[in-house]
């Protein structure tokens, strides 16, 4: 993992990232989720953490927000 990676991971678990285990072999994801106004800004996201391996930006159909994990 490199250092920008590393920082926006820290700075998402300050606002509004989620990190939970999800698997049977415990290991962490990462999943960071926003509104509409913030789509911008997460594609920015999406793009510098797609080294760790990053699905898809997907729509939560009527609530205005999007969201992707770490894979």
């Amino acid at each position: 993992m490199n250092r920008v990676s590393q920082s926006i991971i820290i700075g998402s678990m300050l606002g509004d990232g989620t990190i939970y285990s999800a698997n049977k072999r415990n290991e962490a994801i990462l999943e960071c989720k926003y509104d509409d106004r913030y789509f911008l800004y997460m594609k920015w996201l999406h793009e510098k953490l797609a080294d760790l391996g990053v699905n898809e930006i997907k729509t939560h159909k009527g609530y205005h927000q999007h969201r992707f994990r770490t894979v």
